[in-house]
């Protein structure tokens, strides 16, 4: 095996030897040995979600192309579990494919058992006024930054909006928000923007 030269700087060094004196590791090949599987994981778990968000956007994208819109909004999803949202906004203002409208219906549950009643809603409320807000902004993060030409998905006019516990991706026509799918961001999604030839195959 070739030998390689790391220079670490001063912080790195002294971060190397509190784990060694820790009596965790054996030595030094032990410690990187440890960090280079934990870095492995952690891009094979980015790679995953990377396959389940684009298989999200192809169920999503094929029920818009199918002129297939829910007749759920997000305050019908309230509703199931006996909430009622104030100012309730227009419905037309934008809609859902029947996946988005499942999507938000199974991140609701979520909060729900994660959070209390009223933090829920009002995750809710607030997921609603972000699909809303989207229609008074002019410069958006199209999809096929994240998806380059070479794959499957080459919608031109194809968003993505990104907030801390969630993304929207959708299509914004000239009268309403047309939501695709929602997918929670339990991967640091910035990565999934580097160039195609940087990243690596990993087979699960």
């Amino acid at each position: 095996m070739d030998a390689y030269t790391i220079h670490l700087d001063h912080h790195r060094r002294g971060f190397l030897q509190d784990r060694l004196s820790s009596g965790l590791y054996t030595d030094i090949n032990d410690v990187f040995d440890k960090a280079l599987n934990a870095l492995h994981e952690k891009e094979r778990q980015i790679f995953l979600t990377r396959g389940l968000l684009h298989q999200s956007i192809h169920i999503g994208l094929g029920q818009y192309e199918e002129k297939s819109f829910s007749y759920k909004n997000i305050k019908t999803i309230s509703k199931k579990s006996n909430l009622h949202i104030i100012n309730a906004q227009r419905p037309s203002l934008y809609r859902l494919t029947p996946y988005a409208a499942s999507q938000i219906e199974e991140l609701f549950q979520i909060q729900i058992m994660q959070l209390d009643t009223k933090k829920a809603h009002d995750a809710l409320q607030k997921l609603e006024s972000h699909i809303i807000g989207l229609s008074k902004f002019k410069e958006y993060s199209r999809v096929s930054k994240i998806f380059p030409e070479s794959n499957e998905i080459k919608e031109s006019d194809l968003y993505y909006s990104k907030t801390s516990h969630y993304y929207l991706v959708f299509k914004n026509t000239d009268k309403t928000i047309d939501v695709i799918t929602v997918f929670p961001t339990s991967a640091p999604l910035e990565i999934l923007l580097k160039p195609a030839d940087t990243r690596r195959n990993y087979h699960v």
